[in-house]
């Protein structure tokens, strides 16, 4: 996500405009990407209960470093950055520049409302990538953090939260799924 903003940053001439509508930020750590975490990590898996007891060299790995070193750091670094790429671009030349759909342009804050859209998608991804063992509760919370996620933002972009929190958001989300329509419409 941060580095998204950071793509923006020499796109806006150094203005200081936030990208992304402040909501989105603000429940990013508190609830897209910590308890989906939680919940599938805490009940992590990779090895027997009794082999545990009886193998206590299976902790020597965290004593060694093997999964926080330098090495590990810079690549999980890279990939940051080359996400943010991906989410700044592709959500850049998506639309292209004074596109309309639906008799209306296309403007910051519905681009930038995308574009957290594909952070969460990829940070919900990362995080089932890379859990070792699936179970009925694992999918569970992936869907319901799915489907809580676009209800969020259907409530947060009505007319009546929206003016409360953030005058500039009513109905971007609406917007998006007409354009959806539009798009998928005339392709084919």
């Amino acid at each position: 996500m941060v580095f998204v903003e950071i793509y923006f940053v020499f796109f806006n001439g150094y203005s200081g405009q936030p990208y992304f509508p402040d909501f989105l930020p603000t429940l990013y750590n508190a609830v897209w990407s910590t308890w989906p975490g939680i919940a599938t990590f805490g009940i992590e898996r990779d090895v027997d209960d009794t082999k545990e007891i009886f193998y206590p060299s299976l902790y020597k790995a965290g004593q060694a470093g093997y999964y926080f070193n330098l090495k590990v750091f810079w690549k999980w670094l890279f990939f940051a950055w080359t996400h943010g790429a991906f989410v700044y671009f592709t959500t850049l030349l998506g639309v292209k520049f004074e596109a309309t759909f639906n008799g209306k342009t296309v403007d910051h804050w519905w681009m930038s409302t995308m574009s957290f859209t594909l952070v969460f998608h990829i940070i919900m991804y990362k995080i089932y990538v890379e859990t070792y063992s699936w179970n009925k509760f694992n999918l569970a919370v992936f869907f319901f953090h799915l489907v809580l996620y676009y209800v969020c933002l259907l409530l947060i972009n009505s007319t009546w939260i929206s003016y409360m929190f953030q005058p500039e958001m009513p109905h971007i989300v609406f917007d998006a799924f007409v354009t959806l329509r539009v798009i998928l419409k005339y392709n084919n």
